[in-house]
């Protein structure tokens, strides 16, 4: 039997299940310095034939601050382990986050072409995206969050924190943040995966775990690509990726480079009254970590620069009615310690983040403009640049019972002379028995409007250079259940807006605005049973799950018709079931139904004067299936089984019901 190398503690009550009938070699092994962050051991080789068998106690860990947002017991963070589903990588990464409570999925292009990510009621521009704790938000439009160079099935982790993070990610982290982890293998392994399905789609993706010395290394390459569901709806969509990491007793290191690009038809995306919109995109991202490994001392360092290049058209066929070039540059430091001690753990950083656009739309007009690459002699005629200092420090402490996590940010705009602000934070818990817990948190968060907000102009919008940021002070409090076959939970918050940007229908223009207030409100719960972990008769099911959540806005201002703040996802309940069948098949169905608040514009033609329609609620029935054959998986996905038509935002219709099967090979 071939062992499995053992490395980390998983921080699951659950996980010494899955090494059941199975060699296991342990090859490194971590113990906790305190419950709020784990120190590393010199590394402990074992046999492959273990002379003696311990029974180990369970204990509660919280992981390393580099690889995860936010402890779980501090907050609302879900963590899900790509490595433990077997149905997940055929699916976007919006598709994946649509299926947790609290998560707002608006898609227009599909297969993860184009989709915002809102959390607990707020926009797309509200939601910090993060590549192994590295911000990959664009300064342009938070449509663009998910223009990024990897893939699930490239993937180790993700985690979702739900609620502002401020203190510790800074301003774009508003109503939550989405982390996507990779994390390199010390052993020589190939996953590859190719898919075909109707509408001539296609997918194909490989990854390569390759340790060379002493690093290790990720090197991955994917693409996709359709002839649409329906007019003017194909795409196209390539990507690469490397990650190096690499360590000794003095040093660890990580070293990011990606690279993605979509091409894309974008029927009604920003209007119905142009059905042959097209736009194409492409960005690149390179990324360094450094960290000290002194236990108790620890220094690091961040260095980072993607840039996102938008060109977008109104008429396919056509580009000299209407086009427009854009490219953003973002770049980024930071430096900072993190020291441990008997009074808890605490990390001071500073940030420094510059963001700059060159466009033919957006900025102020230049003096040099910028050749436009492959624009056929166009320029860059506007340019736009900010600067950005953040001064951050958090502590957490564990008293008994007790837990606590403390801080604020301190952020200035460098040029524009700016008070700076103060950013707040603190979140508390409390072990009201050994796997039932109390949390309750408060933070304040800003975000700085982004330049479509501030400049864009276009046959049917406005953008207002005079926006202010918007403001939010939250509160959120819950119970968490955690036993090894069980989790539940119980969440509500409470968030006040100040200044909320919103994109507001006005004589006859989409125009950007401040609303004066705008309070929101809800909460979640959810139950996640694993019969596995209960006893071994009950391996048919691997895992069900339930949940709902609700969100509901109140605001101060005059009623209107509003493009994305006020049209949050009220309801959405999730009912998710996987089993396992004889001969290694597997299945595994989820079920949706969601509500809409909110209106939109409905065109019965591109010509036909639109009227104000509310969105109707829907559900939706997926369903994944394969069987596994030693290194071999043959599976299939079907979306939309029931073939509902809904719509997700605006007048873009979703597609029907959509079947793909394909291989995978590890």
């Amino acid at each position: 039997m071939e062992p499995i190398v053992f490395k980390h503690w998983s921080n699951k009550g659950y996980a010494a299940f899955s090494t059941l009938h199975k060699v296991i070699r342990i090859a490194t092994l971590s113990l906790a310095y305190n419950l709020l962050q784990i120190q590393p051991v010199l590394a402990q080789s074992d046999t492959l034939s273990p002379k003696m068998f311990f029974d180990l106690e369970e204990v509660e860990m919280i992981g390393e601050q580099e690889s995860t947002l936010y402890s779980p017991l501090l907050r609302q963070l879900q963590l899900i382990q790509l490595d433990q589903l077997t149905a997940v990588s055929s699916r976007s990464v919006a598709a994946l986050l649509d299926y947790y409570p609290g998560i707002d999925i608006r898609t227009r292009g599909v297969h993860g072409i184009q989709s915002d990510v809102s959390i607990q009621g707020g926009s797309f521009d509200q939601s910090l995206i993060l590549i192994n704790g590295i911000d990959m938000s664009d300064p342009q439009t938070g449509h663009f969050s998910l223009d990024l160079p990897i893939q699930i099935s490239q993937m180790h982790q993700v985690e979702i924190l739900k609620g502002p993070a401020s203190k510790k990610y800074g301003l774009n982290a508003y109503a939550g943040a989405v982390n996507m982890i990779t994390r390199p293998s010390d052993s020589l392994s190939l996953k590859a995966e190719a898919s075909y399905g109707q509408f001539n789609t296609r997918n194909a993706a490989t990854t390569l775990h390759l340790p060379v010395g002493n690093s290790k290394n990720i090197v991955a390459a994917s693409y996709a690509g359709s002839d649409g569901y329906r007019a003017n709806t194909d795409y196209q969509h390539a990507g690469l990726f490397l990650h190096s990491a690499m360590e000794n007793d003095l040093l660890k290191s990580d070293l990011m480079v990606g690279w993605n690009r979509k091409a894309f038809g974008a029927n009604a995306f920003y209007t119905p009254r142009f059905p042959e919109q097209y736009e194409e995109t492409g960005s690149w991202m390179t990324a360094l970590k450094v960290e000290t490994r002194k236990p108790s001392f620890r220094i690091f360092g961040e260095a980072y620069w993607r840039r996102h290049l938008d060109h977008f058209l109104l008429f396919r066929n056509d580009p000299k009615v209407y086009e427009n070039y854009h490219r953003t540059d973002v770049t980024g430091l930071a430096s900072g310690m993190k020291v441990s001690s008997p009074l808890g753990f605490s990390t001071f950083k500073v940030s420094a983040r510059n963001e700059r656009i060159h466009s033919n739309n957006l900025g102020d007009p230049t003096d040099h403009p910028v050749k436009i690459r492959g624009g056929e002699g166009l320029l860059y005629s506007k340019f736009k640049s900010r600067s950005q200092l953040s001064l951050s420090a958090d502590h957490h402490v564990q008293m008994n019972r007790f837990y606590l996590s403390t801080g604020l940010l301190l952020h200035t705009m460098i040029a524009d002379r700016t008070v700076p602000g103060i950013y707040p934070g603190i979140d508390l818990s409390y072990l009201l028995h050994d796997k039932l817990s109390l949390f309750a948190s408060f933070n304040r968060s800003m975000r700085l409007p982004t330049y479509t907000d501030l400049y864009y102009e276009g046959p049917q919008n406005r953008g207002n250079p005079h926006l202010l940021p918007e403001k939010a002070l939250t509160l959120e409090t819950g119970l968490k259940y955690d036993a090894k076959w069980l989790r539940a939970d119980l969440a509500l918050f409470y968030r006040k807006g100040v200044e909320t940007i919103d994109w507001i229908w006005t004589d006859s223009l989409w125009q950007t605005s401040n609303i004066t207030e705008l309070d929101t409100y809800g909460g979640e719960t959810s139950l996640y049973l694993l019969p596995s972990a209960l006893a071994r008769g009950f391996n048919a099911i691997n895992h069900l799950r339930i949940s709902y959540s609700y969100a509901e806005l109140s605001k101060s201002s005059d009623t209107h018709i509003s493009n994305y703040a006020l049209d949050n996802l009220r309801h959405k309940f999730i009912f998710d079931l996987a089993i396992q069948l004889p001969l290694k098949i597997y299945v595994d169905g989820k079920v949706t139904w969601q509500e809409r608040n909110g209106s939109y514009l409905h065109y019965t033609s591109p010509q036909a004067t639109p009227y104000e329609t509310p969105y109707d609620p829907f559900w939706l029935i997926d369903l994944q299936a394969g069987i596994k054959l030693n290194r071999i998986t043959l599976f299939m996905d079907l979306t939309n089984l029931l073939n509902t038509t809904y719509r997700e935002i605006g007048s873009v219709v979703m597609p029907g019901r959509w079947f793909i099967a394909g291989i995978k090979f590890r």
